[in-house]
């Protein structure tokens, strides 16, 4: 489709795409996901700490009463008459503005925000959740609660969120006041909790943000005409302007042509589309430590200064970059970046046409020797020795100034067609920088030079233009996840670089000391699972446990179980010992085997159960004088085992469990729909390409690695045995463990239906990533007993038994264990 060719006021030939008249915004996705957030953090500690609350509104009471009357009366008649006149005003004032379809929006959202309103308020009082009642509403005199949600002040919240008062001054602030009194006498008048409150203001911005995002809110963008007339003003003599099309949603790209036929490029960053990558941007800045993420600028205005600034500075260090050679403001919402631009193509754009130009495909998709060697050749090519020297120049021109740039990856360095390379996206930078973002420049640029000519070229023009001593530098540095974000994408195809470039590096300047890698991350994705997941697994538990009377347990307990109990649980590294020496050809110490098992009890502390297990255990084999590659094969064939006698004793346990003759034990049905979700779904994924592909890619090294050893094993009838019924005393020991915990505190149930309660919190305990599976096995077992006809209260108990004599009280024993074989070099 054609663009519209349109003419702007100072007479600019504008081509561009009729701009959309509403605009999904990122960062109301962003407040949306922030404002669920506080909400669910809200209503969780407010059903823990229920008493807590009541507290807080009883002061919140107290010191309204010392309050002046007149005051009383001022914010009541605020609140009354802001609930009717406020909307009213807000109508009025988008009629006159042309704005019908705004207003539509907002009535919308707010009825959309009171029937939310109502629903929230049917479930509780219709199933009265204990908790989660008593923490939303309060009993009033007449034996009457009140109302978990006010559905006015939700739509009221909802109505100004659609309502856009962005430079309606008056509006805003009447606005705050009308919210404010309204929910100010909600809470003093005890028609609600200050809890719900709260939930009531967040329930009307959730709706309002929601709606807001979904059928998107009135588009700002000022379109191509104001753009062009923006540039004539700022001194840039354009006489066209056309919109570059490309994948990048910010900033907004113009390609302009002045009088004299030179082209300009122009950016614009306007309010509708910034911080389109801001939750990228904040997940990096949890991530990894403060130097090594870019600074993030939540502003238009912040943002085009910086670029300005950081185009001057680059510019005055004598780095190769376009001329800038305007900034100006386009409207309130958006302000315009123009740059001189230089004939060429980025390094990725070059890269990829040479490798069009150089290779062809078969029928099968597959390249052969010849066409390989000939994409090598030319990607390698792009950079000769000159372009090489003139990146190197350049990054020491900034290095001596102090300034960073920040993103030196190949869409950055521009290939100019006479020849010269010059440095792009400077705008990410920052000046005054410090010792960690400059190596991180030297590390990403190594990297990507290195992805087109290969390491031993790119370490060899690094010495020479910046000197060996700055690589030995920033050697600690050279980690994937200092790198940008296309660098990290194409390092999947090249997975041994970055262990080329190191070596190649200490061949060019050895240090004679070993290069330790600095530590970048502060927070993992595998950390935030364990920190969510114990969280929610807390909060279950927590819950459970406020139905525990532990001065009547401790009284009540029948302590003789619980020896029985500790007794098991000293089987069960008996179990775990034999397990791992049937499955070895080796002879192995049953002392230190079993002190082993000891050991990790004491490393699940500081990693998840499965991982601790698998990584000790192969220590221990490696030290026995086992080869490497046998002794991961060898964990990995015990761990076989022990699915096995898992799947035999589910079978057995299961099958007698509802065939005994106090058979109640009836899964829930929620449970049987998810296994059933769960089972539909890996079939699906195992009917796709991708999905055997990547079954293969992850499982098929595990199945090389112990097949040969389960081979051997078989030719071996008493180590199978031994292997076997380890992993079969060890699940049943568990289980019997469990059993006489609950025979403690009084409870009734059968072997089968405790053995199955046991396997399922096992599966929970492996899938939680948390230390020992803290927090998910408690939840998961007290469920269990419950569900299998035990008091909740006298589960929660047994459980914490059980986990105290299985998983606490072994810790010491661990510590001294692995203690001692660190000293006797076993581990």
């Amino acid at each position: 489709m054609t663009a519209p060719v349109l003419t702007s006021d100072r007479g600019v030939v504008v081509v561009e795409p009729r701009l959309p008249r509403r605009v999904r915004r990122p960062a109301d996705l962003l407040r949306l996901v922030v404002v669920v957030a506080l909400a669910g953090l809200m209503v969780g500690l407010a059903t823990v700490a229920v008493g807590t609350t009541d507290g807080l509104e009883q002061d919140l009471l107290g010191a309204a009463t010392g309050l002046p009357r007149f005051i009383l009366s001022v914010v009541t008649l605020v609140a009354g008459v802001g609930t009717l006149a406020l909307p009213v005003a807000i109508a009025l004032d988008l009629l006159v503005r042309r704005r019908p379809w705004q207003l539509l929006d907002a009535l919308v959202a707010a009825t959309l925000a009171i029937v939310a309103s109502l629903a929230i308020r049917w479930w509780v009082t219709t199933y009265q959740p204990g908790r989660l009642l008593e923490a939303l509403t309060k009993v009033l005199p007449d034996g009457t609660r009140t109302a978990p949600v006010e559905g006015l002040l939700a739509g009221i919240v909802a109505f100004l969120t659609l309502s856009g008062l962005a430079g309606r001054a008056l509006l805003r602030i009447a606005a705050v006041l009308a919210v404010g009194s309204v929910a100010a006498v909600s809470v003093l008048s005890g028609a609600l909790t200050a809890v719900a409150t709260v939930l009531s203001l967040l329930l009307g911005l959730a709706v309002g943000l929601t709606v807001r995002y979904a059928i998107g809110a009135a588009a700002t963008r000022p379109p191509g005409t104001a753009v062009a007339d923006a540039l004539v003003s700022a001194g840039v003599d354009v006489l066209r302007l056309e919109r570059v099309l490309d994948e990048s949603v910010e900033p907004r790209r113009y390609l302009a042509t002045r009088r004299d036929g030179s082209p300009v490029h122009v950016s614009v960053l306007d309010r509708d589309t910034y911080g389109s990558t801001l939750a990228y941007r904040v997940w990096r800045r949890l991530r990894l430590r403060g130097p090594a993420t870019r600074r993030s600028f939540f502003t238009v205005r912040s943002a085009v200064d910086h670029a300005a600034l950081m185009s001057l500075a680059v510019r005055s260090a004598g780095a190769p970059t376009p001329d800038l050679l305007a900034v100006a403001e386009v409207s309130p919402y958006a302000a315009l970046v123009a740059h001189e631009r230089v004939p060429g193509q980025s390094l990725a754009q070059a890269a990829t046409a040479a490798r069009t130009a150089a290779v062809e495909l078969d029928t099968t998709g597959e390249l052969d020797p010849v066409t390989a060697e000939l994409t090598a050749e030319a990607d390698d090519g792009l950079l000769d020795d000159a372009r090489l020297a003139a990146a190197w120049r350049a990054l020491n021109a900034l290095q001596q100034r102090r300034i960073a740039h920040r993103g030196l990856t190949d869409d950055n360095l521009l290939l100019a067609d006479d020849g010269g390379l010059l440095l792009l996206g400077v705008d990410a930078g920052e000046v005054a920088a410090g010792d960690l973002p400059l190596r991180l420049d030297i590390v990403q640029l190594l990297t990507t030079i290195a992805l087109h000519t290969g390491p031993s070229r790119a370490v060899s023009s690094a010495a020479a233009g910046l000197g060996p001593q700055a690589l030995v530098d920033a050697l600690p540095l050279l980690q994937r996840i200092a790198l940008g974000r296309p660098t990290r994408r194409a390092l999947r195809h090249r997975k041994g670089l970055l262990h080329a470039l190191r070596d190649r590096i200490l061949q060019v300047a050895p240090t004679g000391e070993p290069v330790e890698e600095i530590q970048l991350e502060r927070l993992r994705p595998r950390t935030v699972l364990a920190v969510v997941g114990a969280s929610v697994a807390a909060y279950v538990l927590l819950t459970q446990l406020t139905r525990v009377d532990f001065a009547e347990v401790l009284s009540t307990a029948d302590w003789r179980w619980a020896v029985v109990a500790l007794a098991f649980s000293a089987l069960t590294y008996v179990g775990a010992s034999l397990t791992l020496m049937g499955f070895v050809l080796q002879k192995l110490s049953f002392v230190r085997t079993v002190m082993t098992q000891l050991a990790v009890s004491f490393s699940s502390l500081v990693a998840p159960t499965a991982v601790g297990t698998v990584a000790l255990n192969t220590r221990f084999l490696e030290r026995s004088g086992v080869d490497p590659a046998v002794a991961l094969g060898s964990v990995g064939v015990a761990q076989v085992g022990m699915f096995v006698s898992y799947v035999v004793l589910l079978v057995l346990f299961g099958v007698l469990a509802g065939t005994g003759p106090q058979a109640a034990f009836t899964p829930p049905q929620g449970a049987i729909i998810a296994v059933l979700i769960v089972v539909t779904v890996a079939l699906v994924v195992l009917g796709l390409p991708w999905g055997r592909r990547q079954l293969q890619r992850r499982v098929g090294p595990l199945l090389r690695r112990v097949v040969p050893r389960i081979v051997a094993v078989f030719q071996r009838p008493t180590k199978l045995l031994t292997g076997l019924g380890g992993a079969l005393l060890l699940n049943a020991a568990y289980c019997f463990a469990l059993l006489a915990s609950t025979k403690a505190f009084g409870g009734e149930l059968t072997i089968p239906a405790v053995a199955v309660v046991y396997l399922a919190g096992a599966v929970v305990g492996s899938a939680v990533p948390t230390p020992g599976g803290l927090g998910g096995v408690e939840a998961a077992l007290a469920a269990g007993l419950t569900a299998a006809g035990m008091d909740s209260g006298l589960a929660v108990s047994a459980v914490l038994l059980y986990r105290l004599v299985t998983f606490w009280l072994p810790i010491p024993l661990g510590w001294a264990s692995l203690t001692y074989l660190q000293q006797k070099g076993a581990i």
